[in-house]
């Protein structure tokens, strides 16, 4: 396993992760809870607060809550938090009264659907914050979960209709953390395997393992080991993780990851595992990948990937193991070797050096690029980039998760950033 100097890392999340305001956006709610409690008095109208009608918990308030109402939780540190009952037939609210500032000193637990949870997050730092658990017990498909602007140590996700978003997991070892092998994962459970997960905008960082093979074979920044279905992995940004990236077994359905950048694994593991089921619906597409090798792709029950409009940064040596669709990939512009049709070899230029830890994973193209620059594939790519930023604006659509604009100084700038500690 390698070894890291202490050192702060500056994680550039997605163009609106934390430059938006993820805090209540007034001051006006049907409940609150504060950490004093109170009477748990719902209001038919959003009212202001009122610290004597307040709830003491996030159950509480569920409890109380009626369909389609805002609950405000207000700044402070609170006990974990499980939702477990009182679910209503439309989504409830609970927004942070401001974002990263009600702190949870246990787990947040979400066990039934119908819930948006905005600005909640884990309490402490290194090796002792919490995690997001989110987990269906019936044999219901849910619809309607999101999870906005958390911050913990790792997810679990056993459920259908989940988002995830804006949020940040890892910077942990693993083998201190109760048997949790991985920072994130997708499960199945009795409802069957989970369908309609969205992963959007996240950062999964340093998940490493003091003792190798502490919890298993695989210490991963995501693990996805159900027949999951119709998933998307968009602008996220995955780095130091021990073993692998996003790992894969059992995958069905429509699956598409595009947008993100992928670090090299700690321990030089698989990066983007992608197989072990029906790979027919599966685009890979406009990510920043730092480290493939011949295993990168498993077994595949049925079909092959589409790989396209990737820009790879190390050299490559084989393209996969069972074959896939590759077009329209940047290969490093020296060694290794390129696979699939239309593609380059060349070193992109970018705006602020290679993506590395120095300048905070930047992904941003020099408008003056003519490597990655209008060479990804013309009829199939997001509709936006990383950044937000509509495609295409050249004479065809950018390889990479960065699309540099038409005109000149509009570029985005540098999304902000949340420092992250590093072991």
């Amino acid at each position: 396993m390698s070894s890291r100097s202490p050192l702060f890392v500056t994680v550039l999340l997605s163009f609106c992760l934390f430059a938006l305001n993820l805090s209540a956006q007034n001051t006006k709610a049907n409940l609150w809870v504060s950490t004093s409690g109170g009477s748990c008095t719902r209001s038919a109208t959003a009212a202001a607060y009122i610290d004597g009608q307040a709830c003491s918990s996030m159950q509480a308030a569920q409890n109380a809550a009626q369909a389609g109402d805002t609950v405000i939780i207000k700044n402070g540190t609170y006990p974990g938090q499980s939702l477990s009952s009182g679910q209503k037939s439309s989504a409830v609210s609970y927004l942070a009264e401001t974002s990263g500032q009600v702190l949870l000193t246990g787990d947040l637990s979400i066990g039934i659907d119908h819930l948006h949870v905005t600005g909640v997050i884990s309490a402490g730092g290194h090796n002792t914050r919490h995690k997001l658990d989110i987990s269906d017990s019936t044999t219901t498909q849910w619809t309607d979960v999101l999870v906005d602007g958390f911050r913990g140590s790792s997810l679990w996700v056993s459920a259908s209709g989940v988002t995830v978003q804006n949020s940040e997991f890892g910077d942990a070892d693993a083998c201190t953390q109760g048997g949790t092998e991985d920072a994130t994962r997708l499960w199945s459970g009795s409802f069957g395997n989970p369908t309609n997960f969205k992963f959007l905008h996240n950062v999964v960082h340093d998940w490493t393992e003091s003792t190798p093979q502490c919890n298993g074979m695989h210490v991963d920044g995501f693990q996805v080991y159900a027949g999951a279905s119709n998933v998307l992995f968009d602008g996220n940004t995955f780095y130091n993780n021990a073993t692998s990236n996003l790992m894969t077994e059992g995958i069905s359905g429509s699956w598409v990851i595009q947008n993100n950048y992928f670090g090299r694994p700690i321990e030089d593991g698989n990066n983007l595992v992608v197989g072990r089921g029906d790979c027919s619906g599966v685009v890979i597409q406009n990510n920043v990948i730092q480290w493939f090798t011949a295993n990168n792709e498993v077994s595949c029950s049925n079909g092959l990937p589409t790989i396209r409009s990737n820009v790879f940064v190390s050299a490559v040596t084989a393209c996969n193991v069972t074959g896939g669709t590759f077009d329209h990939n940047i290969f490093a512009g020296s060694g290794g070797i390129t696979c699939g049709s239309s593609a380059k070899s060349c070193s992109p230029a970018w705006q602020n050096g290679a993506p590395s830890s120095s300048n905070g994973y930047d992904i941003r193209l020099s408008s003056s690029d003519t490597c990655a620059k209008d060479s990804g594939n013309s009829v199939s790519f997001p509709s936006k980039d990383f950044y937000g930023t509509t495609r295409a604006q050249g004479a065809a659509p950018d390889a990479g998760p960065y699309e540099v604009p038409a005109a000149s100084g509009s570029a985005p700038a540098a999304p902000t950033s949340l420092q992250a500690f590093v072991n």
